[in-house]
């Protein structure tokens, strides 16, 4: 009876023994493994505008009579090689005054890339009638400049002339009529990627 017992005993540490073994070994053991892959690369830079310039030819004249003309004068609108980007752009005549004229003749002519307004693409009679004492805008290209990266520009020609209707015209002694050629970016100054792919 005190083997029985002894043995039980022996054979409960053993189970007890084999037990613990089997826990620690579940426990413990485990399996392990390591990711790799290709990185994505952030480089992105913002761009750089050009410089948008432009250049008009003044028309400086004195003592006109009927039969004068201005010759042809051009304006400039240019886009420089430091940036891309496409602009959109307009050009008036500012009339700021008109006294006595009433047979001055406006011509413009397409250049490079401009688009001539409609208003100008005939001849267009400038009278000091027009507006308020002569006063008012006259729309006279605009266009799309693009920038690849290189300089690049847009021209038109315009010109006065004093038209000889052949019949009296001393109502208009000693005229004068004060004018700008300006041009401007149309619409707001803002550039987005939307603006830019035409969007």
């Amino acid at each position: 009876m005190g083997d029985n017992r002894g043995q039980t005993i022996f054979l409960s540490v053993i189970g007890i023994a084999t037990l613990l073994v089997a826990i620690i070994g579940a426990t413990f053991a485990y399996f392990t493994t390591t990711m790799t892959g290709t990185q994505g690369n952030i480089s992105v830079g913002s761009a750089t505008l050009p410089k948008i310039t432009y250049s008009a030819d003044s028309i400086t004249a004195s003592d006109i009579y009927p039969g004068w003309s201005s010759g042809e004068k051009t304006a400039t609108i240019s886009v420089d090689d430091s940036g891309k980007g496409k602009f959109a752009y307009e050009c008036t005549l500012n009339v700021t005054s008109n006294t006595k004229f009433k047979d001055l003749e406006l011509t413009v002519t397409a250049g490079t890339g401009a688009t001539i307004d409609a208003g100008v693409q005939s001849p267009k009679t400038i009278s000091s009638e027009d507006g308020e004492e002569g006063v008012q805008e006259i729309k006279l290209a605009s266009g799309t400049i693009e920038a690849t990266g290189s300089a690049t520009s847009h021209t038109f020609t315009y010109k006065l002339d004093f038209k000889d209707t052949e019949i009296e015209q001393n109502e208009q002694q000693g005229g004068n009529i004060a004018a700008t050629v300006t041009c401007k970016l149309s619409g707001e100054a803002k550039y987005t990627d939307s603006q830019q792919k035409g969007q």
